[in-house]
This record gives structure tokens, sequence and C-alpha cells, in this order.
């Protein structure tokens, strides 16, 4: 039984030799790579986040350039294969048990890259060159919608509801099982969160069309013991799972900081009917190792996440967590079903 992590970024363990970037930035990551110690073995796939500091993306005179070029780097150097299409879904599902982890390519946030409705045209370029999970919002310098950082109280904006437009309109190629993109909602505020849930129910399908996740999360309950500011506010999480999204579960501070913490939180979602039953159905893990800072006590790497699961849980909600949701995630993006299935 591997993992299916829907938050990773890879790229940040090669901080020493990142010559064009402020390194100072990944200053913290010393001592912290080994998160990543047996990570392609426990790991049958990963979404790997393109992700660069705020200074980074603003002191580059070229951000589309920038992200091509964290693109490329993943497709040459991953040592697993890249998924993109209906062959790679194919293909991985033939991988042997103990075989290799594959990646999903995603971008971790556009707050740097869509300034303007002109910067909207290079979304189906990037979703051409691989990307297939794309976060809207990571900090208040986005022009999308509010963000998490302190004070941001801005909802989904007029550019943010363009770009969602956009990413419908990848949704809906000619050749059926097409790959479509994921909506990542991680980053958000609640009310800008809320915006999208809002635009996604105004019309019938659209839900469909669109994989919903939130990638890196946990959820506000009664033992809740995060950072309430952070947390999916409860009237959010039942629309979330109503309509089929996938929840990450962020293993570390300041979102689950404890075993205790992650087994309140699965034990919670349980109860909240996901497209109307209850269970671990849309329960995953993002674990967002080398971006955030202190992982939880217990999840130093995917070895421990993967023990801690089977050893809590029944096997069969088990599999679902740790790899059926996140696969079926995936293969909602890569190898969706044709209308006719």
């Amino acid at each position: 039984m591997r993992l299916i992590d829907l938050r990773c970024h890879w790229f940040r363990q090669y901080y020493p030799e990142l010559t064009n970037f402020d390194r100072s930035a990944d200053a913290d990551l010393k001592g912290r790579v080994s998160q990543l110690d047996g990570y392609l073995s426990e790991t049958s796939a990963a979404v790997l986040l393109c992700s660069r500091t705020p200074a980074d993306w603003a002191n580059t005179p070229e951000p589309w350039r920038l992200l091509a070029d964290l693109i490329a780097r993943y497709q040459a150097e991953f040592s697993g294969r890249i998924l993109m299409g209906p062959d790679d879904a194919e293909r991985w599902a033939k991988e042997p048990k103990n075989g290799l982890c594959w990646g999903l390519i995603g971008v971790d946030g556009f707050d740097f890259l869509i300034r303007s409705p002109t910067d909207l045209d290079r979304i189906p370029l990037v979703f051409d060159r691989g990307v297939r999970l794309f976060q809207a919002v990571a900090t208040s310098n986005s022009q999308l919608g509010g963000s998490l950082d302190p004070g941001d109280d801005r909802g989904l904006t007029d550019l943010g509801k363009l770009f969602l437009e956009r990413l419908l309109g990848l949704s809906n190629p000619p050749a059926p099982g097409s790959p479509r993109p994921i909506l990542d909602l991680a980053g958000m505020n609640g009310r800008t969160m809320g915006d999208v849930l809002d635009w996604l129910e105004s019309e019938p399908g659209r839900i469909d069309r669109i994989p919903l996740v939130v990638s890196r999360c946990a959820v506000a309950h009664p033992d809740a013991l995060g950072d309430s500011s952070l947390l999916i506010p409860l009237d959010l999480v039942g629309r979330i799972r109503a309509l089929g999204g996938t929840l990450g579960l962020a293993l570390g501070s300041p979102w689950i900081a404890s075993e205790d913490d992650l087994l309140a939180q699965v034990k919670f979602l349980e109860s909240i009917p996901y497209r109307g039953e209850p269970g671990t159905l849309g329960i995953s893990f993002g674990t967002d190792y080398l971006g955030m800072g202190v992982p939880a006590h217990g999840f130093r790497n995917a070895e421990s996440i993967i023990k801690w699961v089977r050893q809590q849980l029944d096997p069969a909600d088990a599999n679902c967590i740790l790899f059926e949701n996140g696969r079926g995630l995936i293969l909602a993006s890569i190898a969706p079903p044709s209308a006719s299935s």
C-alpha cells in the first residue's frame, strides 16, 4: 500500500544549486530534506508543485519564462514519469507495486503570473506543457481572489472569474477522455472559497468538468487544534464534500500538529456526507513536504504516514485515504470518462 500525495515541493531540495534564485529564501530547508528520505519508494504518485518565493516571482522580468523553466526541470529531472493524459494513466496502472513514483505537475499560485486579462491567454499554453493542477491563490499578491494572509478579506475578483472560465474552457475538449485541469482551492480565504463554490454551482455540469481539490488543509470542528483562521469553515467543508471535492490533509503546523489531531480530523470528515454518503471518500493527504515548516509529530516522512493509517483504520478505509481517493482525483484530470461512459 503506497501513498498518493497531493502536494509536494520536490524541487526545493535542490536549493544548494539554485544560482538564479535568492537561495537565502531556502535556508530553512537545511536539515529538512530528510523528509523526502524513502519518498519515491513509498509514494505511487505526487503532485509536484512549481513554486518560488514572492520575492523570486517579483524580481524576475519574465515570470512565465520562470514557470516554463520549472516545468522543464520537473519533466527532465524527476526520477519518475509525468502524468499528463490517458496513455500515462494506462502505464501508471501497469506499474509494479514497488515501481516508480509518478508525478503530476501543479502551479502553487498564479499571484505573479496573472496580473491582467491578457495573461489568461497563457493558461492553455501551460496546460499543453503538462500542468494539470491549478492553485489560483497563494498570497495577498494575487489578483484573482482573497488569500489566507492576515487582513486579506477580499472575495473572488472579476479577473478570478475570468480565470475560472478559462479553466472551464480547457475542460471541454473535442476528444472524449481528454485531460482536464484540477482546480485547487488551497490558499484561498473562506470568502473566496465560497465565491468559487457559488460559481461552480451556478450552472449544471461545471463541477463535473473541473475536478476540485483543497491540496493543503484542515477543517474547523469542535476538537480542531490548528490556527482557526486557516481552517476551512464547516459550511464550506459540507459544500466541498457534497460536490465531490477532495481534501488533502496537511500534516504539519499550523494545520494538523499531532496524531490525535489527525485522527479527529479523519473521524469528523467521515461524518460529513461526500456526494450524499458518509465515509472516507474524498479524504486524502497533501504532505506539503519542503513547503511548510515543521511536519506534524510522528509524520516526518511518507513511510510514517502509511504506517499510522494502517494501524488506525481498517484496510479498506486505509487504502481509500492513502491511495484510492488521490488516484480518483488524478484520473479525473488525466483520463476523465467520456460523456457516454
